[in-house]
């Protein structure tokens, strides 16, 4: 999963530093010295979950 979202990451920045394939909704303001910038908060909040989740996981399974 976070494979995925570093991909979809990557894919959706801007043209001038990277690909720039994919164009997500801007659901968030960007930058104010970046003008045009659109923050990454999909790709970003599921990240966060998987970390979270994996967290859990691993601290489950050490503690069997």
């Amino acid at each position: 999963m976070s494979k995925i979202t570093k991909d979809l990451q990557f894919l959706t920045s801007s043209p001038n530093g990277a690909i720039g394939k994919i164009v997500l909704e801007a659901l968030q303001a960007g930058s104010s010295i970046v003008p045009g910038k659109v923050n990454p908060v999909f790709p970003e909040a599921i990240n966060q979950v998987f970390y979270f989740v994996a967290g859990k996981n691993d601290t489950i399974q050490k503690s069997c």
